[in-house]
């Protein structure tokens, strides 16, 4: 047992010392881990997502609910690609994202000879030039797959960032890497827009027109690139042959992230009841209980003992309103929301105004604590209480909600917001009124720590359905 995050009881299990042993071998093997809602997937990964052991270099691509994107927008999102310990792709990275006048500067210049363009980027500014010279360096290291109409095709040079960014990451990785995926189900059902092939060598190619990938196939053409020397942990809901991904079955191997057991509850409350003496552990009667109300789910059971310091003993817990909810079968998230709420509640008068908030922005970050409650405590409440995890490494100042957790509001506040008639909740004026202070809290902070401030601001400007066709 040991502490994935602070102040959350972290239960260690099988499948840790599956992978732990992995990495230290460096196994270029494809893990599948699939479980059901709650049962751990996430906080597994984000565990392995921070294994500073050997210095790692590691890659983290939580999709969240993003679509129809590019992989260029993925790979630069700091809030979807979590990256360390890989040097060449972060210095690329890094330099775009740090330069926003980047790209129309690179295709305002590149109407003469490619040396010239050094030069004139060179003289206007040292860190554009730096930027272009390290894309052709790789460039001519995988010049061969271009070189009939490379000097043709300049005034693209930005249709080659992906490829620039993927033969970095790939060099990075050519000893050994971690790439990890959240989650199946995300890959499954999402469509990006990319200009590399993946050929059947293994290699990748650049193309000069934009095509429409399904997510799985894309990160199934990364393996092929990678696998070798890189250990992919993949995660989800659905089992592997719900993907139908053409994957050699000597590369992979898959597992079933089980609900507690009767021996991990126990084991939970043990390690719970050392922090909580007043009310110490449960009796075998009111551990069968709770096993029985949760079904062994890990993130309810650790919601439970949120919910039970409130009272003064395990006694008066309130198990029938707890089972009540388990039994309510219009909703599904019934148990979750309940101690959503619950945990929730008292932390301001009006409990609407904490919960349906925490969902609207896509990145919790500590700045914008004040904006969306006026207090600078929330966040870690949320961690202490848990209901969100906070970053890891290089994301300290990021949290998280679980999965779960935020699915459980969205149902709820959808619900209760589509009563009124709206084709969507994000109609609603209060929702409306968060958006454009959010758009306007990006615009003026753009240069925010860990957050790319530019993509943060477009996707609550879209989400205000106004002006969004004349703006972007």
């Amino acid at each position: 047992m040991g502490k994935a995050r602070s102040g959350q009881i972290y239960i260690y299990r099988d499948i840790d010392s599956i992978i732990e042993q992995k990495i230290e071998n460096k196994e270029g093997k494809v893990l599948f881990v699939h479980g059901q809602g709650g049962v751990g997937k996430s906080t597994l990964l984000q565990k392995f997502k921070a294994y500073e052991k050997k210095k790692i270099p590691t890659v983290f691509i939580d999709l969240k609910e993003q679509t129809n994107t590019t992989m260029v927008n993925i790979l630069l999102d700091e809030g979807i690609t979590f990256v360390q310990h890989c040097p060449k792709f972060e210095e690329i990275r890094e330099m775009i994202i740090k330069e926003p006048k980047l790209s129309a500067h690179i295709l305002e210049r590149y109407n003469g000879e490619m040396n010239s363009s050094l030069n004139q980027f060179d003289e206007a500014n040292e860190s554009f030039g730096l930027v272009i010279k390290t894309l052709w360096d790789i460039g001519k290291i995988v010049a061969k797959f271009a070189q009939s109409d490379y000097e043709a095709k300049k005034k693209e040079i930005l249709n080659y960032t992906e490829f620039v960014l993927l033969k970095a990451l790939s060099e990075d990785m050519k000893g050994y890497g971690l790439f990890i995926v959240d989650t199946f189900e995300k890959i499954k059902n999402s469509d990006i827009v990319s200009k590399v092939n993946f050929l059947e060598s293994g290699e990748i190619s650049i193309r000069h027109q934009e095509r429409h990938y399904r997510f799985k196939d894309y990160i199934e053409g990364l393996i092929y690139l990678m696998v070798e020397n890189t250990t992919f942990v993949i995660a989800g809901r659905n089992r592997l042959e719900d993907l139908s991904m053409d994957l050699n079955e000597e590369d992979i191997e898959t597992w079933s992230l089980e609900k507690f057991s009767t021996a991990n509850i126990k084991e939970f409350f043990n390690h719970f009841a050392k922090k909580n003496t007043k009310l110490g552990l449960p009796s075998s009667r009111q551990l069968s209980k709770i096993e029985e109300l949760t079904k062994g789910n890990p993130l309810l059971v650790s919601l439970f003992s949120q919910v039970a310091k409130e009272y003064n003993s395990w006694e008066a817990l309130d198990y029938k309103e707890m089972e009540r909810r388990v039994k309510h079968v219009d909703d599904k998230h019934g148990l979750l929301f309940y101690f959503t709420d619950r945990i929730t509640s008292h932390l301001k008068e009006d409990e609407k105004e904490i919960v349906w908030k925490l969902v609207i922005p896509r990145v919790l970050i500590q700045e914008l604590e004040p904006l969306l409650f006026g207090t600078t405590k929330m966040f870690e409440t949320l961690v202490d209480r848990g209901l969100a995890f906070r970053g890891l490494a290089k994301e300290a100042g990021k949290f998280y909600l679980h999965d779960d957790v935020h699915e459980a509001i969205v149902n709820h506040f959808e619900k209760e917001f589509q009563e009124e008639g709206l084709s969507s909740w994000h109609d609603k004026q209060e929702v409306q009124e968060l958006h454009q202070q959010l758009s306007d809290f990006y615009t003026k902070k753009s240069e925010l720590a860990m957050v790319n401030s530019a993509f943060e601001g477009c996707y609550h400007t879209m989400m205000l359905r106004k002006d969004f066709e004349r703006d972007f």
